[in-house]
């Protein structure tokens, strides 16, 4: 994903980015399977035990404290323009039912999975590092 754009309204937050290209594996079209965010209102929700951010989405999936909004009704194939493509041509995420003035700490992913002419792959994840924002 190219840009990830994150806006907070009094009690929604809003997620922007566009794909260019979902990518190849083998010269075969990657398919991306699902995009989402984790958000929770603790920061150490998305980290393990140590201290260190949390990269597997399965784990973060069933992470107490961590709420996962997302879509998997995904147009195949997975485009989202360019740099230069209007804002309105992103794809974008909305989380609603935010508590206002509040900070909220996210992870956005994208969650890709192997063309059927490649088997041998298995399923590839792309991710942002924690991030923060708060409601206004």
């Amino acid at each position: 994903y190219n840009e990830l754009n994150v806006y907070s309204a009094t009690t929604v937050i809003t997620f922007t980015w566009n794909v260019e290209s979902a990518g190849l594996i083998d010269n075969n079209q990657e398919m991306i399977q699902e995009h989402g965010v984790f958000i929770t209102t603790t920061e150490s929700n998305l980290k393990d035990s140590r201290g260190l951010e949390i990269f597997d989405l399965d784990v973060l999936k069933s992470k107490a404290g961590v709420e996962n909004f997302y879509s998997n009704n995904i147009t195949k194939p997975y485009t989202g323009g360019s740099k230069s493509t209007p804002v309105d041509n992103n794809k974008a995420l909305f989380v609603g039912q935010r508590t206002s003035s509040t900070k909220y700490y996210y992870k956005f992913y994208i969650r890709t999975i192997n063309p059927t002419s490649a088997p041998q792959y298995n399923i590839a994840d792309i991710q942002s590092g924690i991030g923060e924002i708060t409601t206004q």
